[in-house]
C-alpha cells in the first residue's frame, strides 16, 4: 500500500506482463513466423516454376519460328543457355538471349542444371528438358520434356539406358528416352 499526498492508501497497480504472458506471446509469435517463411517458401518455388514454363515457351515460339524459315530445328550447339539463338549463317536472331533455369533451381527432386535442348531424328523433333520444383495447374513437379507443341510431358517416358550420354539430359533413375 502506498499513502498519496492527500494522507489516502492507494493499491499500488504493476504494469507490464507476467512471464508466463511473455512466454505466450513468444511461442505465438514463433509459429507465427515459421507459418509465414513456409508460405513465403511455397510462393517462391511456385513463382520460379511459373517463370520456368514462360521461357521453355518463348523457346519454343523461337524454334517454331526457326522451323518454318528452315524446315528442320537447329542444332544442338545452336541453343546454349545464355547465348543468342542465331540463324545457322549467323545473320539473324531468334533470341537474344537463351534463357538460362532460374537460380534456387534445386528443390523438390530437382537437379541444379541449366535447361538441356537435344534437335531431335533428322531435325524434325526436339526436346527441352527441365524440371518444376513444385508443379502448376496440371503440371506435376518433377523433371519434364518440352516437345514441338507440348509444354511438359512427364520424364517418365524417356529413357536413359546408357548413362554415358544421358539422351534426356537429367537421365532420372529408370527412364528410358525417345528418339
Amino acid at each position: 500500500m502506498n499513502i498519496n499526498r492527500r494522507g489516502l492508501t492507494t493499491k499500488q497497480i504493476f504494469l507490464g506482463f507476467t512471464l508466463l504472458e511473455t512466454l505466450v506471446i513468444v511461442v505465438v509469435v514463433g509459429v507465427l513466423a515459421s507459418l509465414a517463411t513456409v508460405s513465403l517458401s511455397s510462393a517462391r518455388g511456385r513463382a520460379l516454376d511459373i517463370k520456368r514454363l514462360s521461357e521453355i515457351r518463348q523457346l519454343q515460339n523461337a524454334l517454331d519460328r526457326y522451323l518454318n524459315e528452315y524446315d528442320f530445328y537447329p542444332t544442338d550447339n545452336q541453343i546454349i543457355p545464355g547465348q543468342p539463338f542465331l540463324s545457322s549463317d549467323g545473320f539473324k536472331t531468334y533470341m537474344a538471349k537463351v534463357p538460362m533455369n532460374p537460380k534456387s533451381r534445386s528443390g523438390g527432386g530437382c537437379p541444379d542444371k541449366e535447361y538441356v535442348y537435344r534437335q531431335g531424328t533428322e531435325g524434325k523433333t526436339y526436346n527441352i528438358n527441365y524440371c518444376l520444383i513444385q508443379g502448376f495447374a496440371d503440371l506435376v513437379a518433377d523433371n519434364c520434356v518440352a516437345l514441338p507443341g507440348l509444354l511438359c510431358v512427364q520424364n517418365d517416358i524417356c529413357s536413359c539406358e546408357d548413362n554415358l550420354k544421358p539422351c534426356c539430359g537429367y537421365c532420372a533413375v529408370g527412364s528410358t528416352c525417345l528418339p
